[in-house]
């Protein structure tokens, strides 16, 4: 019975997660996307980038990054992401948000070929990289920094400049989402089976001490042990 309880809370681990993703996340169009659209395609069918849409962007020049973001636990860093500006093809602009060294050097390459371009040093971008990630708003916060670094370089919608106000974040993928989703179902299987071993061994160790207190009650009460003439043994 113990082990078909164990089994139930089992499976209802692993499909917890599921149930929370099918009734509260409200990007499940995101989460089962199975390939980026590219940006432009995307512009060209909605006006826009439009918000949790999962999406493809060839990046051959940038502006520098313009935010950080750093996270930490208890005071402990976790980890960062930066912001970049990001000059695209049709000569609009968006924000890129990426994580991880070999990222933030792919773009320092292309911010500095990006600034000899604008310098006449090179006569050429460099190749594309193509970042995937989910189209997101901007906190109040980043997005003050990336009006700032609009400012700086005189990039204006009043010069008609295209400006989009939203981040595509390359942190978030459909495979990064569900590879969150199943370390949380193996964490919480991990921790049933311990609090039902805690539990089965709470009862065992329960059990044994009644048996004990019975026996030593049935040895207390039980007749004394006497020879043929009714001596007690000594």
């Amino acid at each position: 019975m113990e082990n078909k309880s164990l089994i139930f809370l089992v499976i209802g681990a692993i499909f917890f997660p599921i149930l929370i993703v099918a009734c509260f996340v409200t990007d499940k169009e995101f989460l089962f996307a199975k390939e980026p659209t590219d940006i432009f395609q995307l512009i060209e069918e909605e006006g826009e980038p439009t918000k949790n849409a999962y999406v493809s962007i060839d990046v051959d020049a940038s502006l520098d990054w313009y935010a950080e973001t750093k996270h930490t636990t208890n005071g402990i860093p976790t980890g960062k992401e930066k912001h970049y500006l990001i000059w695209l093809d049709d000569t609009s602009f968006i924000s890129l948000t990426t994580s991880g060294k070999k990222n933030y050097e792919k773009l320092s390459d292309i911010t500095t070929t990006t600034f000899e371009y604008l310098n006449g040093v090179a006569m050429y971008l460099p190749e594309p990289v193509k970042f995937e990630g989910q189209v997101k708003t901007m906190n109040s916060e980043i997005r003050e920094y990336y009006e700032d670094a609009l400012y700086d370089w005189g990039i204006t919608v009043e010069d008609g400049m295209t400006i989009y106000y939203v981040t595509i974040d390359s942190t978030s993928t459909p495979m990064k989402e569900w590879a969150g989703i199943i370390v949380m179902t193996i964490v919480e299987i991990i921790i049933i089976i311990f609090i039902a071993r805690e539990v089965k061994s709470y009862k065992m160790m329960k059990a044994q001490a009644a048996a004990a207190k019975a026996t030593a009650l049935l040895y207390d009460n039980s007749d004394p042990v006497t020879d043929e003439n009714n001596n007690l043994y000594s």
